[in-house]
């Protein structure tokens, strides 16, 4: 008999035992809040088992994603395009489209150039792994997500981290650079699982006083904050000193794909010597034209992103009425401290059953003790929709405390 594949597999594969365990357990108990499967679209609202759900785990914050403009244009670029372009943006994955698009964000960003990368994660790989060498530096705010870290790793770059917004050690770092050491900073402008928004002044006026370019991963940010929804960096009063920025539009832009925006040199270097754009296929006509269709809705309803906000803010109101103490913010995201994974698991079931979806956010992504229920509002939640939100969170938190859980 031929030897298990399991047994073939690397130590770490054995290593996760544990939690595949654990895994199995809560699948078991009803209580496993990942990879949730949806049979319509990721909407508002949605029916499970024929009950409506209001659906606050999605990112889809200026809900667009069944926009009738939006849905048509991806449809009508396969029609047009097929469903694929089967190949790199270098060799034949460019279409008219693709250009068109960078040119828009362009212009809505005033950046001199953009480039349109496959994902929202590859962009900061992209940028990150073409622009730095070992001989560099990066520096990152802690806080950063994933595909930042792992930019730098693909760079072969060393790297220095800073708390977050914490500009007094964004400071201590750069001063103990010695030349010719070149250093790029590197932050979100939202923090994806907190919903704080970064200190974009403080640490752009840190970072430039040291001769230090930066990057901000506006992902959560874009189509959020700012007068015309362009981000922290706007929000800010600094988009025009915001050196590199990175977005994703798998969020605002209701889409999948991403974003580099940046000087000419800086975009067209990346063109020809990034390894993960090279050799990463086209993003597909569908979600390019969405992505296109998307942000002229954006600029067409400037209102979109106060919309969020505002329900933002009456859903973090709500919380601390239940008896929760969300973290503070601004922009969509809502973030309810819950302690450790059991907490996190049984709270994310609780909402369901009272009819509201949410995301849990457990370790890596924050501290063992630091679970977090994860909210994120969108332009299409109702005042009704978010009081509903707000009833699920009290239903949670009186569960918790009959099981003698400590929230």
């Amino acid at each position: 008999m031929a030897e298990s594949t399991s047994n073939l597999l690397p130590l770490r594969y054995a290593r996760s035992a544990t939690a595949r365990g654990h895994a199995a357990m809560a699948r078991d108990l009803g209580v496993y809040p990942f990879e949730h499967p949806f049979s319509g679209p990721s909407g508002a609202t949605f029916v499970e088992n024929g009950t409506e759900v209001v659906n606050v785990g999605s990112n889809n914050y200026l809900g667009l994603t069944t926009h009738p403009l939006v849905v048509e244009a991806s449809v009508d670029a396969i029609r047009r395009y097929g469903t694929s372009c089967s190949g790199s943006r270098l060799m034949n994955g460019t279409l008219d489209m693709h250009l068109e698009l960078e040119a828009e964000l362009a212009s809505f960003l005033g950046k001199p150039a953009c480039l349109v990368t496959t994902t929202g994660f590859s962009a900061n790989l992209v940028a990150l792994s073409a622009l730095l060498g070992p001989n560099d530096l990066l520096v990152l705010d802690r806080a950063s997500h994933a595909s930042i870290y792992d930019g730098a790793r693909l760079a072969r770059v060393p790297m220095a981290t800073f708390r977050n917004s914490d500009v007094g050690g964004l400071d201590r770092k750069l001063r103990q650079i010695t030349k010719p050491t070149a250093a790029l900073v590197a932050f979100e402008g939202v923090y994806s699982m907190e919903g704080a928004t970064a200190a974009v002044a403080d640490v752009i006026d840190t970072a430039h006083a040291h001769g230090a370019p930066v990057l901000i991963d506006e992902a959560h940010s874009f189509g959020v904050l700012g007068a015309l929804g362009r981000g922290a960096a706007e929000a800010a009063g600094r988009l025009d000193d915001a050196d590199i920025i990175t977005l994703t539009f798998s969020k605002s832009l209701a889409s999948c794909g991403g974003a580099i925006l940046a000087d000419t040199d800086v975009i067209e270097h990346l063109r020809i010597e990034s390894r993960p754009y090279i050799f990463t296929a086209s993003a597909p006509p569908s979600a390019v034209a969405a992505a296109l269709a998307a942000l002229r809705v954006l600029r067409n309803e400037p209102e979109l992103p106060a919309r969020v906000r505002a329900g933002a803010a009456r859903l973090r109101r709500g919380a601390a009425e239940a008896g929760w103490k969300p973290l503070p913010g601004e922009a969509g995201v809502v973030a309810v401290p819950v302690g450790n994974q059991v907490s996190a698991a049984l709270a994310w079931r609780a909402m369901l059953d009272a009819g509201a979806y949410c995301n849990v956010a457990i370790p890596p992504a924050v501290p063992p003790t630091g679970c977090l229920l994860r909210l994120s509002v969108a332009a299409t939640h109702t005042d009704d929709d978010i009081d509903r939100v707000c009833e699920a969170l009290a239903t949670a938190r009186k569960a918790l405390q009959h099981d003698a859980v400590p929230v």
